[in-house]
């Protein structure tokens, strides 16, 4: 009966992961970051030293891919997916690229509530992850800041 939960968990975790990781972007080994035009009408952080450009590219990378788990204003899925809205976890810049270029499962705590679920690698290159976090770091109520793609590239280079 055991061994039954314990598929059954893996299992609602994998259509989870999926469903979270679903995306129709290039994925991060093509060879030109893709710019498709965003809607002019969206409103996007107006950010001193980020082209407007990066900002849209950001929303439009988590809009298709991020808010399926972390939902449209950041709030996440209490209890299975944690909030990026007003997130302490965004503190450590580091751990937050490292989560995005590796993925991440294991319990970790946001905003002192416990989560532990699995969320998969960012299919996106260094250009791209670098704008949607930005675009994260200036929206739902964060503080701000500024990741760059050589940020996101030495992360990557050093490995897991």
């Amino acid at each position: 009966m055991r061994l039954y939960r314990i598929l059954v968990e893996v299992l609602f975790l994998g259509v989870f992961a999926l469903a979270c990781g679903g995306s129709e972007e290039k994925p991060a080994n093509s060879e030109k970051a893709s710019q498709p035009s965003v809607a002019q009408s969206e409103a996007v952080p107006t950010v001193a030293g980020v082209a407007p450009q990066t900002m849209q590219r950001g929303k439009q990378i988590y809009d298709s891919y991020c808010k399926t788990c972390h939902q449209a204003n950041g709030q996440g899925i209490p209890g299975v997916y944690p909030p990026l809205a007003k997130s302490d976890y965004l503190q450590d810049k580091r751990k937050v690229i490292h989560a995005l270029v590796f993925g991440l499962s294991g319990p970790i705590t946001v905003n002192g509530k416990k989560f532990n679920g699995v969320m998969p690698p960012a299919p996106y290159n260094d250009q791209d992850l670098a704008a949607v976090l930005t675009y994260v770091y200036n929206s739902f109520g964060n503080p701000g800041g500024i990741v760059t793609p050589e940020e996101v590239a030495a992360v990557r280079k050093a490995g897991k």
